[in-house]
C-alpha cells in the first residue's frame, strides 16, 4: 500500500471527510492510501457536495488537488427578484433624493 498526497482546497478551513471520516483540514496536505474515495467537507455552503476521486501516482510536490467553492446563497433569479446587488437599486435610491428629483440642496443651517 503506497502513501499518496491529497490537497483539498476551500476559501476557509473545513474538516475534510473521506468516505465520511474526518482525515484532515482543507488547504493542508493529507497523507492517504492509494484508493478510490468520496471527498466532501464538513458543514454546508460548498459545491459540489462531494467528489469521487482515485488517488494514485502523487508526490509531496504534486498532490492530488480537489477543489470546492462556496455555494451560492440563492439562485441568481431569486437574488434579482429580491433586488440583491442589482444596479436598479442604486438608481432608485439616487432618484429618491431631492436633488435627483430636480430639487435644490438645502442651505446649511447655522446654529
Amino acid at each position: 500500500m503506497s502513501v499518496e498526497y491529497l490537497l483539498v482546497t476551500f476559501p476557509e478551513d473545513r474538516d475534510v471527510l473521506v468516505d465520511g471520516d474526518r482525515v484532515g483540514v482543507t488547504n493542508h496536505t493529507i497523507l492517504i492510501s492509494a484508493n478510490e474515495y468520496v471527498i466532501s467537507l464538513n458543514g454546508a455552503g460548498y459545491a459540489p457536495t462531494s467528489q469521487d476521486v482515485v488517488v494514485a501516482g502523487t508526490s509531496i510536490m504534486r498532490p492530488m488537488v480537489v477543489a470546492f467553492t462556496p455555494a451560492a446563497a440563492g439562485s441568481v433569479a431569486a437574488d434579482r427578484a429580491a433586488g440583491v446587488g442589482s444596479l436598479p437599486d442604486v438608481a432608485r435610491l439616487s432618484q429618491s433624493t431631492p436633488r435627483a428629483r430636480g430639487g435644490k440642496r438645502a442651505a446649511p443651517q447655522s446654529g
